[in-house]
């Protein structure tokens, strides 16, 4: 497993709708936000042609013209998402994908299928009336590794960067702080040299927490909190306590 030193790179992240109108933390959702409805990246959405995200010939179904967290994963992977396994054809033309969770009004949805891993996909509405997109890919066997990446989207085409929204290197630089005071209090990790960064894409509010993971999957830890202004992610809080994520 290599070290990840970044947040967003290349594989296939939640989706909170911002709200700062109505400051309930604990919920973080306005009228207008709630109108935003909310899964693993293939690897083939990855092309790029004039700022535009392609995905082959694949079109969601967008009525409305609002794109919401169900219509940018499906974009995103290319392909129609069942609303369960049960619900998949299963007829051997291909790999098919189900959503473990759909949140339209949080902005959320996690998407898995018949293999191992999932995708996470989250939105936040910004300011000027763009959105900004949260995406992560988990592939596992034996351990995950993590891939996140955040796009600045309007219509389904992307408009911008989102990877400088995030304090990265703020992230970083505490992590690799954390590293000695957590190979000291867990000891036997098996891989040592190896961590990174997980973005916990909330499903209620809008702010966003990030851990620290170590070794092969061994050991996850809290980090930090990250606040969400509707133009881009600030350090709200650092944790100085070593408290291990269960589950």
């Amino acid at each position: 497993m290599k070290k990840h030193l970044w947040i967003l790179t290349a594989t296939a992240f939640l989706f909170a709708c911002g709200g700062e109108n109505e400051t309930n933390e604990s919920e973080g959702l306005t009228e207008e936000d709630l109108t935003c409805e909310s899964a693993d990246v293939d690897e083939s959405v990855e092309n790029e042609v004039d700022g535009t995200l392609e995905n082959g010939d694949f079109i969601p179904e967008n009525s409305d013209g609002l794109w919401q967290i169900d219509d940018y994963a499906e974009m995103m992977m290319g392909q129609k998402i069942f609303a369960s396994a049960d619900a998949m054809n299963n007829n051997g033309d291909g790999v098919e994908h189900y959503y473990q969770t759909l949140d339209l009004k949080g902005g959320y949805a996690a998407v898995t299928g018949a293999y191992e891993g999932w995708s996470e996909f989250v939105l936040w509405r910004m300011a000027d009336g763009n959105d900004l997109l949260g995406t992560m890919s988990a592939g596992c066997g034996p351990a995950c590794d993590y891939d996140f990446k955040f796009y600045i989207m309007k219509d389904g085409e992307k408009v911008g960067e989102g990877n400088n929204l995030i304090p990265r290197m703020e992230v970083e630089d505490y992590g690799a702080s954390l590293m000695p005071k957590i190979l000291e209090k867990y000891e036997g990790i098996e891989y040592q040299e190896d961590y990174q960064f997980f973005y916990n894409f909330p499903q209620k509010g809008t702010s966003m927490e990030v851990d620290i993971i170590v070794g092969a999957d061994e050991v996850r830890i809290p980090i930090m909190m990250l606040s969400w202004d509707k133009k881009k992610f600030s350090v709200k809080e650092k944790y100085t306590e070593l408290n291990e994520r269960m589950g």
